[in-house]
């Protein structure tokens, strides 16, 4: 667009837009959407979540199994690290009173010569 005060050449309008046809929609032939399927026997339908109920109850027993298996294994690991750091104490200690008992022995030894 031109504004008569920035340019010097003539307004500009713009081309009117010529009326377009609406697309053509081929029409389709209507289907009505497949039922669902019904269960006709109620005995079938019984039988069906009877055996879904029991392969869910032994899936979840599994599981359970699984999980305390699980836990079994994490509290023995537990139970040997508990038994190993105790047992490192223990060595330690003796370690210490070794070395306590090597250290009073050089004591007693250095106040004998000291009062002779």
């Amino acid at each position: 667009w031109n504004t008569p005060s920035t340019s010097s050449q003539p307004t500009v309008a713009p081309l009117p837009q010529t009326e377009a046809s609406p697309p053509v929609i081929d029409e389709e032939e209507w289907n009505p959407p497949p039922q669902k399927k019904r269960k006709s026997n109620l005995t079938k339908m019984f039988l069906d979540i009877d055996r879904k109920t029991r392969e869910y109850a032994s899936e979840r027993d599994r599981v359970y199994e699984e999980l305390e298996r699980y836990r079994l294994r994490v509290r023995e690991f537990e139970v040997r690290e508990r038994v190993r750091q105790r047992d490192e104490e223990l060595r330690m200690q003796g370690q210490w009173l070794e070395f306590m008992k090597e250290a009073m022995e050089a004591f007693v030894r250095f106040m004998e010569r000291k009062s002779s």
